[in-house]
């Protein structure tokens, strides 16, 4: 997919990082997914949705915008939806 990285802004070939998975009950709408370059992308995956936004705070508003945050649940901080 063409499109700007959320986190680096770079212009080009995007994928798609899902903000939830399958296995929990994700229904793959244009809300479940940001676009990052593919090195951020890596580099989410590796280090997790919370370190990735702390890394790039920009990404704080674009989920919000989303209405997705980040709630502590059982001292586990994670990604929800609003």
């Amino acid at each position: 997919m063409i499109g700007n990285c959320e986190a680096c802004g770079v212009h080009g070939i995007m994928d798609r990082a899902h903000l939830k998975t399958r296995g929990s009950g994700a229904t793959w709408n244009d809300d479940e997914w940001i676009l990052l370059c593919r090195s951020h992308h890596i580099q989410q995956g590796a280090i997790g949705w919370w370190k990735f936004c702390n890394k790039y705070p920009k990404l704080f508003i674009c989920l919000r915008d989303r209405n997705w945050i980040f709630e502590e649940i059982f001292g586990v901080i994670k990604l929800c939806r609003k």
